[in-house]
This record gives structure tokens, C-alpha cells and sequence, in this order.
């Protein structure tokens, strides 16, 4: 008994320098920021109570908010994408291929790029005047398709999103992908003794095993979705006429560039609750359907 009492001991003592972390860089700063969103402040003088009111005009005075909202569940939307095209890139690598390595590298590649670099590297490639996208649309005798991808309106969200894809598809690939590594091989060879086809064993028994992953990756999909920042900033700032604005650079203009440091807590919270929200949701829909 005393043994397990003092592994408990030493079991919280190794826990508290990351719990102590976990407090001071993620609850104190959420409790702050429900705080601060209840205030008038710029962020540098007095703070002024004025209760709810920024939540009032977050949902009821705010036409930028409602844009960058619908512009967050398009890419939420869009990016779901990424789970079964991540499982079927996974179970293609899984197999014998020529140049197994060489396809891994070229997935995954995207994944340990900084986002800057990615950011910067495609609106060069998107550039309306020396970018290589419109220079290939006039080698292959299409110049008509010529556009200022990032400038105009109607493609700006639309050529962020296909880097969002591109550079996201490696993480999806890369945990598939161990899931796949752990089911026995005797199994897959089991039911192809039994004449399964490979969509009977994917649908069968590849899926099935790999139902908690997917759950995984689709809350993970969903959550990120939500708060996606850097690519859209580095890009556009959420730029032409707010088209490609999304809820976390609409955040970001408000605290920094109009110095509603208020007015963006309350945007930080409320993408926050929507965030605990979903994942309680989604957990309660996925343990129904348990077995």
C-alpha cells in the first residue's frame, strides 16, 4: 500500500511542471480572455465594463464576422476532404509500389514545411504577372484561364484552399498510415483466402479498425478547421474585399490593427466555446455508435 501511495507521489510530481505550463499558456490565458471580452479596451488604457455588448454586436452588428464565418465552414466543409483521400493514400503506400520512398517524400514534404515558407513559395506561384500557374495556363495554350488568383474575389478562398489541402493531406496520410502498420497481416491474408475483394476488406475490416482514428482525425479536422490563421494571413490577410477573411484573421485585424483588443476577445472566446462545443458533440455521437 505505502509502495502505491508513493508512486502516486512521485506520478503527480512528475506531472506538475507540465500541468503548471498547461495553466499559465492555455486556462489562464481563455479565463483572461472571457474577461478582457466583456471590457471596451484598446489595450493599452483603462478598461471600460460594458458587459455583453461586444457579443451583441459580434452577432447582430458585424456583416465581416457572418463573411468569415461562412468562409470557415466552406474550408471546414472542403477539408473534410482530407480524411478519405488521407485513408486511401495510406492504404495505397501500404502496399508494394515502385518508388514507395520516393511517393512518401512528396506527401509528406508539405506537412514539415513552415507555413510561411509555403505561404510566400505559393503566392509567388500565383502571381498574376511572373507566376508560374498563369505561365503554365499560356504554355498550354490556355491564357483565357489567366487570373489574379489571390486578387479577385471569386478565387481568392478557392486558391487558398488548394494549399490548405495540399499541405494538410501528409498529417492524414502519416497516422492512417501507422494505423494501417498495426493490423495483422494474417488477417488481410485470411480474407483473401476467403475470396474478399480489396473493397470488402477495406470496408469490412480496414475501416472498422481504424474507426477510433478516424474519429481522431475527424475532430482534428473539424477543430483546426475552425481556427486555420496562418496560410490565409500570410496570403491574403484576408484579402480582396474580406472574400477570403476567416474567423481567426478577422480576430487578428481587430486586436492589432484596430486595437478592438475587447471586441477580438470576445471573437477568441466565442471561436473557443464553438471549438469545446463540437468536440463534446462529436464525442457523444461517436461513443452512440460504439460497439
Amino acid at each position: 500500500m505505502n509502495g502505491k501511495i508513493l508512486n502516486k507521489k512521485w506520478f503527480t510530481l512528475f506531472l506538475l511542471p507540465a500541468l503548471t505550463l498547461y495553466l499559465i499558456f492555455v486556462l489562464l490565458p481563455i479565463v483572461w480572455a472571457s474577461i478582457y471580452s466583456l471590457q471596451d479596451w484598446d489595450g493599452i488604457g483603462a478598461m471600460n465594463f460594458i458587459c455583453l455588448q461586444n457579443y451583441f454586436k459580434l452577432f447582430t452588428d458585424d456583416p465581416i464576422f457572418w463573411q468569415a464565418l461562412v468562409n470557415t465552414l466552406v474550408l471546414m466543409g472542403i477539408s473534410l476532404v482530407l480524411i478519405p483521400a488521407g485513408l486511401i493514400m495510406a492504404i495505397w503506400l501500404n502496399t508494394k509500389i515502385m518508388l514507395k520512398s520516393f511517393f512518401k517524400t512528396v506527401i509528406f514534404l508539405p506537412l514539415v514545411m513552415p507555413s510561411v515558407v509555403l505561404g510566400i513559395l505559393w503566392a509567388q506561384i500565383y502571381n498574376p504577372i511572373s507566376g508560374l500557374l498563369n505561365s503554365a495556363l499560356v504554355a498550354f495554350g490556355l491564357p483565357h484561364l489567366q487570373r489574379a488568383w489571390l486578387g479577385e474575389p471569386e478565387t481568392a478562398l478557392l486558391a487558398i484552399l488548394v494549399v490548405v489541402l495540399w499541405q494538410s493531406i501528409g498529417f492524414y496520410v502519416i497516422v492512417y498510415l501507422a494505423g494501417l502498420q498495426n493490423i495483422p497481416e494474417e488477417m488481410i491474408e485470411a480474407a483473401k483466402i476467403d475470396g474478399a475483394t480489396d473493397s470488402v476488406i477495406t470496408l469490412q475490416i480496414i475501416i472498422p479498425l481504424l474507426s477510433n482514428l478516424i474519429k481522431f482525425t475527424l475532430i482534428f479536422n473539424i477543430i483546426t478547421s475552425l481556427k486555420y490563421f496562418d496560410l490565409v494571413f500570410i496570403m491574403t490577410r484576408g484579402q480582396p474585399d474580406h472574400a477570403s477573411e476567416v474567423v481567426a484573421t478577422h480576430m487578428y485585424n481587430q486586436a492589432f490593427d484596430l486595437y478592438n483588443y475587447g471586441y477580438a476577445s470576445a471573437i477568441a472566446f466565442t471561436l473557443f466555446m464553438a471549438c469545446v462545443f463540437l468536440s463534446f458533440v462529436l464525442n457523444r455521437v461517436f461513443r452512440r455508435y460504439e460497439y
